[in-house]
């Protein structure tokens, strides 16, 4: 069985090459910076998909707490 991409557009391609690359990370959960940032700040990340958001959609934090943790996280690599 294989992929028919005739008639398929340019969007539609992409699409399903994400939800594959998504899907081949969602064993990660929400183990890097970004997503533990998000869940300090008041926001959520979803441990199945590792999918992250913060201030939208009843998630809370702001873009000014999230890149200062995130600048923090980075510091202490560093180190």
């Amino acid at each position: 069985m294989g992929w028919d991409f005739k008639g398929a557009t340019a969007a539609t391609i992409v699409a399903v090459s994400m939800s594959a690359s998504t899907a081949a990370l969602a064993d990660k959960g929400c183990k890097n910076i970004q997503s533990k940032c998000a869940i300090e700040i008041g926001g959520r990340c979803d441990p199945v998909s590792g999918q992250w958001e913060y201030g939208r959609k009843g998630a809370g934090g702001n873009t000014m707490a999230y890149n200062e943790c995130i600048t923090r996280a980075l510091a202490k690599q560093k180190k």
